[in-house]
């Protein structure tokens, strides 16, 4: 027996034997017993139809409000971020006005509630070189402060470090 055509006829034997399995295996699953569906159909009762559109429409308008509200509150959270770097800026440029406190190491962040009843608040950070420029900056931003907003806060977080007298001059 030649090897290649001992090879194809085995190969050929295999497929055969699939085939027919795969045939057997149909025809014993076409007469066997049907199962119930595993979930029962609920039967239209009066009303349901109406209750279940009622539902759906409920739910649609309350997405609908929900994507409103979430989108009036983005906006009036970027207007809140403009507002609060338009201040900083204000207060920056004050600063830099100020000949002795132009080149000091000073950074002011302004946080704005989300809703205008709350103060604004004015976080003044970095190194100043004495006591007394250190009161002469809190002045300033408090100036500005009250300026610009009805009610405010200054929250000082400036570092009296003596060694930056000599850089600042």
């Amino acid at each position: 027996m030649h090897p290649v055509r001992g090879a194809r006829t085995t190969r050929a034997m295999l497929v055969s034997m699939l085939a027919c399995s795969l045939g057997f295996v149909r025809r014993a699953l076409a007469q066997g017993p049907t199962m119930p569906p595993a979930i029962p159909v609920p039967t239209p009762s009066d009303g349901s139809a109406a209750t279940q559109a009622g539902v759906v429409i409920g739910l649609v308008v309350a997405g609908i409000v929900l994507v409103v509200v979430m989108a009036k509150v983005f906006d009036l959270r970027r207007k809140r971020e403009a507002e609060a770097v338009a201040i900083q800026g204000r207060i920056a440029d004050v600063l830099l006005a100020e000949a002795s406190l132009a080149r000091l190491p000073v950074a002011v962040t302004v946080h704005l509630p989300l809703l205008r009843g709350g103060p604004a608040e004015a976080e003044v950070r970095g190194e100043v070189p004495s006591q007394e420029v250190r009161q002469s900056v809190i002045r300033v931003v408090e100036r500005e402060m009250a300026g610009l907003r009805a009610t405010y806060r200054v929250t000082d977080r400036l570092m009296v470090l003596p060694t930056k007298a000599i850089h600042a001059a």
